[in-house]
């Protein structure tokens, strides 16, 4: 079919309208990755849960990447949420789209995974990986496992959710999973699923936050969430979100390198900011509304 409407109309990109929903359906994902493999000019979603993983198909695949559903107003109950709340858990939303790789947006009512495969075909290389975080997986194929193995022996920190490795394919239990353990010049920390999604949420944080001590970039409040690309001419983009949809965020964000100039691009036209230089990093002072967004420029 794919082929078909290339045929009729080469100059016109192909685009489904709508994806498989990953909603507990294991299917839903080999959906995805044959409608992927089926030729569209560009891979959509339209459900948060299926958008990481079509972003991961969209950079397998060398796709630009579409949201044709974008759907916010469930995040928070009308009844109990103010107008100002819920605009700006609609910001939030939007910028969080594009700051993942979004190329287009259909807006409705409403920080890349990386499938076993990837690993298996070797498409996804990990040298320059240093934390992976897994969710609860008692089984892995031998190949994935030993592919992880080997990178956490080379220096890698795998973070496990819960139970890791643990059964062969038949079920049965293989030797005992790693917990806290070191290997050579890697880690492996496992983060039980206990207590509530804060506790867990923060658990997690703090492991990757062990062992990423020297971020490219750090906000002073963790309501601030940043997105740092390296552009082709060695500059930095940098996104910083206030995904607090109740309160303003007045902050500091560092990041790595003296930059002189720092333009902000979300100002039509641009407008120069006012970086400080402190130890070989550069300093930009932030005041954010609730869901509100900054793009910088880093030269």
């Amino acid at each position: 079919m794919v082929a078909a409407l290339h045929r009729g109309d080469p100059t016109r990109p192909v685009i489904p309208q709508f994806t498989t929903p990953l909603f507990g359906d294991p299917l839903g994902a080999v959906d995805l990755s044959r409608m992927a493999e089926a030729g569209w000019d560009i891979l959509s979603f339209h459900t948060d849960a299926a958008f990481p993983y079509l972003y991961s198909l969209a950079r397998y695949n060398g796709r630009p990447l579409w949201n044709d559903e974008h759907i916010w107003s469930d995040r928070a109950p009308r009844a109990e949420t103010s107008e100002q709340a819920l605009r700006a858990r609609a910001a939030s939303l939007l910028w969080r789209n594009l700051m993942w790789g979004a190329r287009g947006l259909v807006r409705f009512n409403r920080p890349a995974f990386c499938p076993e495969r990837y690993l298996v075909d070797g498409h996804e290389s990990l040298s320059k990986v240093r934390v992976i975080v897994v969710p609860v997986a008692p089984y892995l194929p031998e190949t994935v496992r030993q592919r992880l193995a080997d990178w956490v022996e080379a220096g890698g920190v795998l973070v496990a959710l819960g139970p890791f490795a643990i059964h062969d394919e038949f079920g049965h239990p293989q030797a005992p999973e790693p917990s806290d353990a070191n290997h050579n010049k890697g880690r492996h920390v496992r983060v039980p699923l206990q207590g509530s999604v804060e506790a867990i949420a923060g658990a997690v944080c703090d492991a990757v936050d062990a062992a990423l001590s020297d971020r490219a970039a750090v906000a002073t409040d963790n309501r601030l969430e940043l997105m740092l690309r390296a552009l082709p001419d060695s500059s930095r983009l940098l996104i910083v979100l206030n995904g607090d949809a109740q309160r303003t965020v007045v902050g500091q964000v560092q990041v790595r390198g003296e930059f002189t100039q720092v333009v902000d691009a979300t100002v039509d036209g641009g407008i120069r900011a006012k970086p400080e230089h402190e130890a070989g990093t550069t300093v930009l002072a932030v005041n954010l509304e609730p869901g509100e967004a900054r793009v910088f420029v880093l030269r």
